[in-house]
């Protein structure tokens, strides 16, 4: 949700998406992270089979990083 508020500049969103993450400064680095290469690959996440492909990766790298780090 983070990155899709960042990338539409959505800045209420992005408040919200920030107040769901840990207060952990890692979780937070990563995620902020992942929102500026949501900025640098924008243009082309417009098209929506790019996008649907952007999200499955994500979520794949969400699920990967939750099991790595034991968190749910």
């Amino acid at each position: 949700m983070l990155w899709l508020a960042v990338i539409d500049r959505d800045y209420p969103a992005v408040d919200r998406a920030l107040d769901m993450l840990p207060a952990d400064p890692e979780v937070r680095a990563i995620a902020i992270t992942l929102c500026e290469i949501g900025i640098a690959i924008e243009p082309r996440l417009r098209c929506d089979a790019a996008r649907d492909q952007a999200l499955t990766q994500l979520a794949l790298l969400d699920h990967t990083f939750k099991m790595l780090t034991g968190r749910d």
